[in-house]
Parts: C-alpha cells; sequence; structure tokens
C-alpha cells in the first residue's frame, strides 16, 4: 500500500472514532462514561528521514517539542491536532506523557479520554572510514561504507537494518569526525527511529525484540456537581413584605501578583551570561502562582413582615328582665366575631457575591536572540476548577416562612342581667407562634472541588463563606531548544518574559486576560572556534648551512603534513578553556602561497594552484600535501582559518588562534616556513683509465655509455633503495673494479661526474662549489691519514696543491663526445638563459640557442686543484615540462627547477703525497730530495674526498645547501654511503663522507704501459 494512502486510512480511522465516542448512548443526551477513559491510537512507520536532513517532514511548536531530542512526523502531528481539537470548552488537553497512567488529573478533574502516538529519536551510526573500504559520501556509499552494507550478518548490527530502519535511504551521511576520540576517523549517518523499550540490554535500542514506546496526551474536565434543589412554594395566606436588605459584613481575600520569575540556562554545562555557542541547548525555566483571585462577599440582611389576622368569635348571652311586674326574664344571646391584625417581623441574612475574579496561569513566554524563533512559549498545564453563580435578586435569596391567619376557637361570655362587653384580648403570641422562620440561601462559589460559599438552603441566616486559599507556585520549562547556526554571534542579548492568565470566574470585575512581565538574565552567544596550526618540520632533509630555526623546513618535491587540531586554549569561561572545539567548527581550511598537491593515500593527489583556500575536513587533524619542486626558495606564511558554524559566508571578520572576541567567527594562524631545495645524486660517470674504459663504454674507443655508474650509495634521495648495487657504489676504489681485483685509478687520469640540485639554482650567479680534501691509506686500509699533495712543473719541482703557486686550471667541457649529455637538457638551460638572463646578446630565441650549444662544447673552466665551482654554464635543466592547469609557473621555469652540473677532476699524474702539514722544503735543506725519499708516501691510496655545496647569487661566504656538512641533514649518508667497505682481499677500509676516487699512490698515467696491475 502506498504510504500516502495509508496515511488517509488511518485519518479516516481516526475520525470514525470520534463520531463513535459523540453518538449518544440509548437515546439518553447525557453522557455515559466507561470506567476506563477510551484511546485512541496513532501508529507510524519504524524510521524516517532525520529532521535535519528532512525538516519539512517534522512537526515544531509547543506541543510538537519534547524533551530528550523526540521528534514526531507531521502528519501523525496534523492527526493529533485534530484529536486536540475535539473538545468542549472546558475541557483541556495535557500532552507528553510517557504511559498512559502516568498522568493524575488535579483535584476536582477527571480524564475524559486519551490519546496515544509514536515519537522519534535521531539515531546515529559513527562507521570507520579505515575499515569499510570505500568513500561514504558516493552515492549509498562505496564498498561497505553504508549501515546497510557494513557487516550485515553481525547481531549488534541488526537494529540498523529493515525493518528497525525501514529503507536504506533513511540513512544519511553528514561528514566525517573522530567520533571516539580514538584518532581514527569515521563516517557519520543518521536516522530518525521510533523511540522503543523492551529490548535486550546488551544490544542497541530499536534492536529486534524492542517495542515501540509511545507518548499519551489526556483529554480532561471538570468533575460534574448536582445544583442545588429550589425550596417548595410558600404556603399560607398571610400577606408579607420583604425589606430591602442592608450589608452587614464583608469578607474579602486578594492575591493579585503572580511573584513570576524565570531564567533562561545551558543543558549543559555553559553560563550563558558569559557565553554559549550556536547548535548547544538551552532550557528555559519560570515559576508563577498556579492562579490569581480576588473576592469580596458581603453578608445582606433584612427582615421579612408579615401580616397576621386573628379572628375570634363572642358568644354573648345574658339576660333581660321588665322594669314592670311582672317581671319577665328574657334570655338574651348575641355573637360577635373580633378581627386584630398584628405585624409580625422575621430577620435573614444572606451572603453574595460583591466581586469574584479568578485567573489561571495559562503560560509562560520567553523571549531572546538565541531561542528558536526568538520566542519559546510553555504552557503552564495548570487546571483551574471553579465555578459561582450570582443572582441580585433579594428574591431569590430569602424564601418567607409559612405563614397562616388564625381563627381562635368561639368564646361564651355571660353577662348576668346585662350585656356582657367583648374582652379585649391579646392574640400576638398566637400570631407569632403562626410565623416560621424564614428560608435564605447565598450565592454559590466553589473551587477546586471545595466549596467556598454554600448555596444550600438553610433558615434565617446563610453560612459565612470560606476563603479561597493562597496559590502554590507552579513551575514550568522548556528544554532541548537548540541555538540555530544562523545566530550570529551577540553578547549579553536582552531576554524578557510574560506570564499570561486568563479568566476563569469572573464576577463584576474586569475579566480577560492578564500579563506579567518578569526579568528573565541575558544570553550571549559566543560560537567558538580555534585553530593552533603548525606544518611539518622537514629537519631530516634540511640542507641548509644556517637553518633559520624560527622557520620550519619545507623541502621541494617532498611531501609535508599540516596539522589542524581541533583542539586548543579558548576564553576561560565555562565550557569553554582548553578543550576539542570540533562540533562548533564548520570548515576548516589553509592557503599556501605557492602551488600544492593535496597528497591522497600515497600520491600527489589533487593539484591546488598558489593563493587557494582548501578544505581540510573537520575531523581530519592531520592532512598531506606535496610541494612542487617548482616552488621558490625563500620563506614563506601558511596561512590557515578555523570558522564557526555560525560564521556568516562573507564580510566575517578574524582573530588569531581563537575567537575570544565574539564580534569574530573565524580563527586564523600563521605558520612561517622555509622552502628549501636540495643537493642530491653525485656519481662518477666515467673515468679515463683505460683500465676502467669498458666500465662505462660498451667497447674501447666506444662513445656509448654503458649505463653503469658509481653512485652515492644504493639508496635514492630520499632514501628509497635505487636499484644499483656493488660493485657500482662509492668510492672507487680497491674492488670495485668490476673485472680487476684490485684496481684503482692512476694519477693524472680524470673522472667524470654530476650531480643534481632542485630549486632556486637556475641564475647566472648560482654554481655548485666541490672542495677536495685528500686522505692517504695503506694498501690493506690502515693508517689514513689527511696529506698533502705536490706536483713538479717546468719551474717549481715541488708545487703544493692549494698553495699561491698552484695556479693549474680545471676545465671541463659540457657537451663533447664523452659527455653523453642529452642535447634536450642543454637546450631546457639554454632557453631559459635567453629568457631569463642579462647576458643574452641575442633577439632571436632559436639562434641564441645554436650559440649556447656551440658554446657547450668549449672548455669551461671550472676551478683547480684544490677547488672547484661549477658555473651556470656546466648545468642543464631536467625538471618538468608538463604542468597540471592552474600552475603558477611556466613550463620553461618548471623545467628549471631541478638541475644536472656536470665536472671532471683528476690529479697530477707524478704527485708527491707527504703527510699534512709537513715542511718539505725544511726537510729538502737537510736531505736531499729524491722520488725514492722516505718522506714520500707511495704504498697505498690517494683518496679524493669531495665536500659539496650550492653556492647561490655568487654569494661565496654564504654557501646555501650542503651536501654532507650542513647541520641538520647528511645527504650523502642518507644515500646509503657506507662507511666502512672491504676489498676483494676482504681488507676493511673505514672510509669518510664524501670519498670518491682512490687513485694508486705508486703508479700513474706514465705507467700505462707497464701496469703493475694483478689481471
Amino acid at each position: 500500500m502506498k504510504k500516502h494512502n495509508l496515511i488517509k486510512l488511518v485519518l479516516l480511522i481516526f475520525v470514525l472514532t470520534f463520531i463513535i465516542e459523540l453518538i449518544p448512548i440509548g437515546g439518553s443526551s447525557s453522557t455515559v462514561k466507561a470506567a476506563t477513559p477510551p484511546m485512541s491510537k496513532l501508529g507510524g512507520d519504524w524510521s524516517y528521514i532525520n529532521p535535519i536532513v528532512s525538516p519539512s517532514f517534522w512537526a515544531n511548536g509547543t506541543n510538537a517539542t519534547f524533551s530528550g531530542g523526540l521528534y514526531i512526523p507531521k502528519h501523525i502531528n496534523d492527526s493529533r491536532a485534530q484529536w486536540h481539537s475535539q473538545r468542549t470548552s472546558q475541557q483541556q488537553i495535557v500532552v507528553g506523557y510517557d504511559s498512559e497512567t502516568a498522568y493524575t488529573p488535579p483535584n476536582g478533574w477527571e480524564i475524559h479520554s486519551i490519546l496515544r502516538y509514536p515519537v522519534y529519536k535521531i539515531r546515529t551510526y559513527p562507521l570507520s572510514k579505515a575499515d569499510c573500504g570505500g568513500n561514504a559520501g558516493v552515492g549509498g556509499g562505496q564498498g561497505d561504507c553504508h549501515p546497510y552494507t557494513f557487516h550485515p550478518e553481525r547481531v549488534e548490527n541488526q537494529w540498523a537494518l529493515s525493518p528497525q530502519i525501514v529503507s536504506k535511504n533513511h540513512w544519511q551521511f553528514y561528514g566525517e569526525e573522530n567520533f571516539y576520540n580514538d584518532g581514527f576517523i569515521y563516517y557519520m549517518f543518521r536516522a530518525a527511529q521510533i523511540r522503543t523499550t523492551g529490548g535486550p540490554s546488551s544490544l542497541p535500542e530499536a534492536s529486534p525484540g524492542s517495542r515501540e514506546w509511545y507518548k499519551y496526551d489526556f483529554k480532561i474536565q471538570p468533575i460534574a456537581t448536582t445544583p442545588p434543589t429550589d425550596p417548595p412554594p410558600v404556603g399560607g395566606s398571610c400577606p408579607y413584605v420583604i425589606g430591602s436588605p442592608s450589608v452587614t459584613s464583608t469578607m474579602a481575600g486578594s492575591d493579585m501578583s503572580p511573584n513570576s520569575s524565570g531564567s533562561i540556562s545551558a543543558e549543559s554545562v555553559y553560563n550563558v551570561t558569559q557565553g554559549i555557542p550556536t547548535s548547544e541547548y538551552l532550557r528555559a525555566d519560570g515559576s508563577s502562582d498556579q492562579y490569581l483571585f480576588q473576592h469580596s462577599f458581603q453578608q445582606k440582611s433584612g427582615n421579612v413582615t408579615y401580616t397576621v389576622q386573628v379572628q375570634k368569635t363572642y358568644n354573648l348571652t345574658w339576660t333581660e328582665k321588665t322594669t314592670k311586674e311582672p317581671i319577665v326574664e328574657t334570655p338574651k344571646t348575641e355573637q360577635q366575631t373580633v378581627t386584630k391584625t398584628y405585624t409580625i417581623t422575621r430577620p435573614y441574612s444572606y451572603w453574595d457575591i460583591a466581586n469574584l475574579e479568578i485567573y489561571k496561569f495559562d503560560s509562560a513566554t520567553f523571549s531572546n536572540y538565541a531561542l528558536p524563533g526568538e520566542s519559546v512559549t510553555i504552557p503552564s498545564g495548570v487546571f483551574i476548577s471553579a465555578n459561582a453563580t450570582n443572582d441580585p435578586s433579594t428574591n431569590s435569596h430569602v424564601v418567607p416562612a409559612e405563614c397562616e391567619n388564625l381563627t381562635m376557637p368561639p368564646q361564651t361570655v355571660t353577662g348576668g342581667d346585662k350585656k356582657p362587653a367583648v374582652p379585649n384580648e391579646d392574640f400576638k403570641s398566637q400570631a407569632e407562634a403562626k410565623v416560621g422562620q424564614n428560608k435564605v440561601r447565598n450565592d454559590h462559589v466553589t473551587f477546586q472541588g471545595t466549596t467556598i460559599m454554600n448555596n444550600s438552603w438553610t433558615t434565617t441566616n446563610g453560612p459565612t463563606p470560606g476563603s479561597i486559599p493562597n496559590p502554590s507556585l507552579v513551575s514550568v520549562s522548556e528544554r532541548n531548544m537548540q541555538i540555530s547556526n544562523t545566530k550570529l554571534n551577540r553578547a549579553n542579548t536582552p531576554s524578557t518574559g510574560t506570564s499570561l492568565y486568563s479568566e476563569v470566574v469572573n464576577i463584576k470585575g474586569s475579566g480577560g486576560t492578564r500579563n506579567y512581565p518578569f526579568s528573565v538574565n541575558p544570553v550571549t552567544v559566543h560560537t567558538p572556534t580555534v585553530i593552533y596550526a603548525d606544518v611539518s618540520d622537514d629537519k631530516a632533509h634540511n640542507q641548509r648551512t644556517t637553518p633559520d630555526p624560527s622557520r620550519n623546513a619545507v623541502i621541494l618535491d617532498r611531501p609535508f603534513t599540516i596539522d589542524m587540531p581541533t583542539m586548543g586554549q579558548h576564553l576561560n569561561i565555562p565550557g569553554y578553556g582548553s578543550r576539542d572545539y570540533a562540533k562548533y567548527i564548520r570548515k576548516k581550511e589553509v592557503l599556501f602561497p605557492f602551488d600544492v598537491w593535496h597528497y591522497n593515500g600515497g600520491n600527489k593527489g589533487q593539484f591546488v594552484p598558489a593563493n587557494t583556500w582548501i578544505d581540510i575536513p573537520v575531523g581530519e587533524t592531520k592532512s598531506t600535501f606535496y610541494l612542487p619542486v617548482w616552488v621558490n626558495e625563500g620563506n614563506y606564511n601558511v596561512s590557515f582559518r578555523s570558522i564557526a558554524v555560525n560564521s556568516p559566508n562573507s564580510g566575517f571578520t578574524t582573530q588569531p588562534n581563537a575567537n575570544t572576541h565574539l564580534n569574530n567567527h573565524v580563527a586564523t594562524d600563521s605558520i612561517p616556513i622555509d622552502v628549501i631545495g636540495r643537493l642530491y645524486d653525485f656519481r662518477i660517470t666515467d673515468i679515463a683509465d683505460f683500465n676502467w674504459e669498458t666500465v662505462f663504454r660498451e667497447r674501447k674507443r666506444s662513445t656509448i655509455h654503458t649505463g653503469n655508474y658509481y653512485w652515492t650509495g644504493d639508496k635514492g634521495i630520499d632514501g628509497e633503495l635505487r636499484g644499483n648495487t656493488s660493485p657500482f657504489l662509492l668510492p672507487v676504489m680497491p674492488g670495485k673494479h668490476p673485472q680487476y681485483k684490485n684496481a684503482s685509478v692512476k694519477t693524472g687520469y680524470s673522472f667524470r661526474f654530476d650531480v643534481k640540485t632542485k630549486g632556486n639554482m637556475f641564475n647566472e650567479g648560482d654554481a655548485v662549489r666541490i672542495t677536495p680534501t685528500f686522505y692517504f691509506v695503506e694498501k690493506g686500509g690502515s693508517n689514513r691519514q689527511e696529506v698533502d699533495l705536490y706536483y713538479a712543473t717546468k719551474d717549481n719541482p715541488f708545487v703544493k696543491i692549494g698553495s699561491p703557486e698552484d695556479v693549474e686550471k680545471r676545465y671541463v667541457i659540457l657537451n663533447d663526445r664523452l659527455s653523453n649529455v642529452p642535447q634536450d637538457h642543454i637546450i631546457n638551460a639554454a632557453t631559459y638563459a635567453f629568457q631569463h638572463y642579462s647576458n643574452v646578446n641575442s633577439t632571436i630565441e632559436s639562434k641564441y640557442v645554436e650559440q649556447y650549444l656551440d658554446e657547450s662544447q668549449k672548455k669551461t673552466w671550472i676551478g683547480k686543484y684544490d677547488w672547484l665551482l661549477l658555473p651556470y654554464k656546466t648545468k642543464t635543466h631536467i625538471g618538468p615540462s608538463a604542468l597540471p592547469s592552474g600552475a603558477s609557473v611556466q613550463p620553461v621555469r618548471a623545467t628549471a627547477s631541478i638541475q644536472q652540473w656536470y665536472g671532471q677532476y683528476s690529479l697530477p699524474a707524478q704527485v708527491k703525497v707527504v703527510p699534512k702539514g709537513t715542511q718539505i722544503y725544511e726537510f729538502g735543506r737537510k736531505n736531499k730530495l729524491t722520488d725514492k725519499s722516505p718522506l714520500f708516501l707511495k704504498d697505498g691510496y690517494i683518496i679524493v674526498n669531495f665536500n659539496i655545496e650550492t653556492i647561490q647569487n655568487e654569494d661565496l661566504s654564504n654557501p646555501h645547501l650542503q651536501y654532507i656538512d650542513a647541520p641538520l641533514h647528511n645527504q650523502w649518508r642518507s644515500e646509503g654511503f657506507a662507511t666502512t667497505q672491504n676489498d676483494k682481499d676482504n681488507h676493511t677500509y673505514n672510509l669518510l663522507d664524501g670519498d670518491v676516487v682512490f687513485y694508486h699512490g705508486d703508479l700513474s698515467s706514465y705507467d700505462d704501459f707497464d701496469s703493475n696491475v694483478t689481471h
């Protein structure tokens, strides 16, 4: 059956129930009540889409809001409202009880009928992002990333499936959170599920076996009272006059001050006068007198005057005698009736209502900016049963006594010989006896089932009335009122409170409704947000000669991590302080003043152009990014901001770290960083010694390279295995030749090398500086020592390398037949030079590139024996040429971001080796110097050690990067250089970082055709 048809059927049954209730039973016009009040029942599905996603489906308003986070669907609440409306003016509604027996009506009231209906709770399902194998935010959830598909076989998950959750789409994904504060991210789902009870205690609510837990409303009405029976009509025939009464006594009582008070507070730890965030819940609590009243009762007293006639017949007898003889006596009789009229009075007194006003406490209204709709009206639930009748007519209050005229028994009066006189008798006492006492009754007042003024008929005096008791305070409360996230921060928003009293009884008063204001505390809306961000400091790869301790190192072409915790210090007021503020943060963002990739699962991820605000999920504390190699080295500030859930979308103001000033809705942070380049991948690419030719060339006298290189170690730039293995590891030393057991390089032969850099090493004044240091080690690896080297010129037999006399220059040809430098790499450098260098003397790029290629085939001076400085003419550009859309640089600049520098070095062929610091001339003055002088070290190897560093902008005094001697990082060691290595005879050599080549101490290129090498 379709859902809308089902709703129609429910409503039809509901209406029929009302009709049956209203049909008179047995034809009588009176209502016959059952011992148990009748109950109407409404039903609903076990689940729906939750109120946050679909608010229009759910009812709102005073009678539709329940404590404990319960909701009612609108269609059910509409039927409920119809039930509420089906009542008389005397009936009242009481709402929201948890059982049909939970409510007891006040004194004088009774339950007429009951309504049962379902209510719903928002249920949350946190689902481990790491465990479900997909993305919950895609469609219905990928993989098992949905409550319907995540381990449905488990007993503890049955509550999240049909029929407990009717439809899969009732679960709605709403974001990611560190829900359990366990460091893991959870996909969060919500659904609205019927409130239940009675399920297995070990399982969640609404598990199979649970039953619906309904709410109940009650319709109540005053208990009917039987009015007094009027007395029978007055009997008798004597006339009477009811005299007008006068007021002889009064009784007054009053309590018209409601004693109202109220407050708005938080459902949790917040002090609302100091601050409470949006999305938190408020409660309004008030109290006021249950009712107000004033009355004035007056006793009215008077008399009823009765006119009573008393008749008496006298039979007079006497004898008349003649005066003459004969005297004749004649009996005489005469009948005389005497009527006497008496006025008899009988007092009366009764009480009537001079004024009576009763008002019941209907509701309390709280108004404040933070409340839903900025106002809430809370019904008091007060029911007052009061009745009163007032009749101004005295005749309605006084019934004269029964009264009859009196006929006395006849009396014979004997007069003798004279007619007797009629006796003059007083019959007043007899008349009095014929008049009874007046019947009186008061006006009628009942209050809460108690008779205050009794209107029963009494004799002479109506009973003295009682007084309405003083009221007690009634408390009202509205709970769980959520502050909308649309509310901006605002300090000390004023509150008002009003108690509404409605008329219950009004006799000779003003009546109507009455409003009484009361004071309520202000509320400060202040949604906190914090950001105490950080950027990872990549010290482990920081090759700066002088690291900047005030800035975190971020290395080109490497990932880095930002830390955006939602923890942090805010105001030291209740509920704030140092804590996690994730629930109050709508969005976290980071902005880099350079291009980045947003790292994703080991991949570079999504490319983001410079100066773009990047969303970071609120629940994600750490996020990884990748720094493109083309970003300029230098100092930057990374910007962070954390946006409160109630922040406007634009025009907001910010504050560092925490929005402790509530006019700000965004917290910001800025982390200084230093973007740093790399110096890496030193390798020896060729050795001119004939013994090594086929190591690097496919065959003798070939220009084709074998692809064999001697690298610093077996690891790449970031420590990953490169793939090269022994013997192709530095240094070139005995045992490293693939064929010859103890071959090293003979003095006089050069070796080629190259090294790479990343970063801003593409300008005219940039260079790679290499400083050689020389050591000697005996064959077998013992007695390593630093040495000085000497060579001979035609003018000087002993020229010390590094002395002023050492003027031999070293050169390199970038693009000769054996360099094997890719021509397109040279062209990349030439293209960049044409576009950026100041010494360009051509206006046509192609012509300049051609000239640049010609120049690359010529010698470039790179230094002397004791130092090398590889200038821009010895480098090529090998960076990326393909760029993502939106990149901040042109392809030629990106290609220039990785450079490869080419150099060449050799020792003199006839080099002399002495311990470091040896005063050779002092020795020569005392001893004859020859090649065989014991001063010279020969039986071993000369070790060439390179210290490599970069120079930027010709600043030789402040080298930029170090390969070995950076304070924080040794790149040489990172690439896997082993400081102890063995030759093929298993002799151990202790090595130093920077050792590149072992030269024979006793063989030179001059000996090439008389080699002592063991083949």
